[in-house]
């Protein structure tokens, strides 16, 4: 059911500015999100680049190009989550 309209009126003017701050304040959060997220063509676009860079890497290195304990270094002061580590091989982060 609807408001009172008794009710409705007796709201002060100060009570509407107040909601509509806050709606904004609510919609402007929205729009941030919204325009800084990517889409979900771009994090595919990522994932291909990111694939593309590692086999290029992968195969300077197969070639004699980029030296495996270089990769490893880099990898060392990249990788941070242990999961992620031990997929290639490396201890613990210091």
């Amino acid at each position: 059911m609807g408001e009172n309209p008794a009710k409705k009126a007796a709201k002060t003017k100060e009570e509407r500015i107040e909601a509509l701050k806050k709606r904004k304040q609510e919609l402007e959060a929205r729009l941030h999100a919204l325009v800084n997220s990517k889409t979900k063509e771009e994090r595919q676009l990522d994932v291909k680049k990111a694939i593309l860079i590692g086999q290029c890497v992968k195969k300077r290195i197969e070639l004699g190009y980029l030296s495996q304990a270089d990769m490893n270094g880099w990898l060392n002061d990249f990788l941070t989550r242990p999961y992620e580590r031990e997929l290639f091989g490396l201890g613990e982060k210091k």
